[in-house]
């Protein structure tokens, strides 16, 4: 049916979105934890940089929720936006509860591992939801193919023309 023929277009170019997400935020993630110290201790100096410790535990959260972020779109365009709601249900009772003792004990640091491990259960959910919804087989259709490689330095070669 045309339903079924929009929804396999539709799960197919979110898994590419999953796809080039990883081509370009890994390595983000990699430059961000490598310029972290110099640029801090640069423009704002050494007193500041305290604040490094955190960016870095917070850093692999972020760069995962920000890779299954796109399949949140799946939730939404597919008529079930809730599940996104009910996959953050756990994680935010995981940082209310931990918090309570982290921050205290650790600080900054306790409190960006505490939102680091809200942010992982979250994605984790997320990403098993969404395969299990659609069927899709995660080794053969969401790991990084060499078309994606070329999307992405084609986008590249195509900005750096301006």
């Amino acid at each position: 049916s045309a339903s079924k023929k929009d929804n396999d277009q539709s799960v197919s170019f979110i898994i590419k979105a999953f796809r080039i997400a990883i081509i370009i935020m890994i390595p983000v993630g990699i430059l961000s934890s490598i310029g972290i110290y110099p640029a801090v201790y640069l423009f704002y100096g050494s007193k500041y940089l305290p604040i490094v410790s955190p960016f870095l535990i917070l850093l692999p959260g972020i760069v995962f929720s920000s890779i299954t972020g796109t399949l949140l779109i799946y939730f939404m365009s597919s008529g079930r936006p809730e599940i996104i709601t009910k996959t953050l249900f756990i994680p935010v009772m995981v940082q209310f509860s931990l918090g309570f003792w982290a921050v205290p004990a650790y600080g900054a640091n306790g409190a960006a591992a505490i939102l680091v491990l809200g942010m992982m259960i979250a994605s984790c959910t997320q990403l098993i939801i969404f395969l299990h919804l659609t069927k899709v087989d995660f080794s053969k259709r969401m790991v990084v193919q060499n078309d994606d490689l070329i999307t992405v330095t084609g986008f590249i070669r195509s900005i750096l023309k301006y």
